[in-house]
């Protein structure tokens, strides 16, 4: 989520309403598109050797520009939106078996804070933004 939340600034666009809870700034509708695109992730990665196979990999990104357009990320169409969120996604998958020893949930509690990611671990605090 807070890859969504920083791409979100850094363009200026409004996308959900963000919430102070227990000094934690939280975003539920950056947190729930988080999820949807790693529900794509997870689906498309279950292919062996997804990285390399390019016709997996070309609908990978389609699905998860359709999930973004569906959910009204960015609001105005915006190519570097698409391209950076699919950067995250590839840069990710690329490296979570090298950086942590073997694939782990995005939303585990155990994931180091320092692996980019497209969501934040549960506590972890973001600068707020109305």
């Amino acid at each position: 989520m807070i890859f969504l939340i920083a791409l979100r600034d850094q363009h200026n666009f409004e996308y959900g309403i963000d919430k102070e809870v227990n000094g934690v700034v939280i975003n539920d509708k950056c947190k729930e598109l988080a999820r949807k695109v790693k529900e794509i992730i997870d689906t498309k990665s279950s292919f062996a050797d997804w990285l390399n196979n390019q016709n997996v990999r070309n609908q990978l990104k389609l699905d998860v520009k359709i999930c973004l357009v569906k959910n009204g990320y960015p609001p105005r169409y915006c190519p570097e939106v698409f391209i950076k969120v699919m950067e995250q996604v590839e840069n990710f998958e690329e490296h979570a078996e090298t950086t942590l020893g073997s694939k782990f949930d995005l939303f585990a509690n155990s994931a180091p804070m320092s692996q980019s990611m497209l969501v934040e671990e549960d506590g972890a605090s973001y600068s707020k933004k109305n």
